[in-house]
């Protein structure tokens, strides 16, 4: 059984022809923004030395407090509330997902 994401990237290919289909591609691309949250984050360069802007997007979004909880358990550091902040975005994004997953589970299939 294909999962209904996936029908329209395997009943549109076409063995013979090499080309991806366009629905694949444009799915393949959506995670791409999440791929490129820890480079502006503190996982490379400390958020003290980073532009006003881009500090207060690296301070408050999801793979800072990680990074930090992490570094400091490896490092032997005080990790203060970088551990609670990381369990709340977990928390957070996996109740986002759920929801979302339920939602376009229950909807009217004869709606695209």
């Amino acid at each position: 059984m294909i999962p209904d994401n996936l029908k329209a990237v395997v009943i549109d290919a076409d063995p013979i022809d090499s080309r991806l289909n366009p629905t694949f591609l444009e799915y393949s691309q959506l995670p791409m923004p999440l791929v490129l949250l820890p480079f502006f984050g503190s996982g490379f360069v400390p958020t003290d030395s980073m532009p006003t802007a881009l500090r207060l997007f690296a301070e408050y979004q999801p793979f800072t407090p990680l990074i930090e909880t992490i570094r400091g358990l490896l490092t032997g550091t005080a990790i203060g509330s970088s551990a609670a902040i990381s369990a709340g975005w977990c928390v957070a994004l996996s109740l986002a997902g759920y929801l979302w997953a339920v939602r376009l589970y229950n909807r009217d299939p004869s709606r695209p």
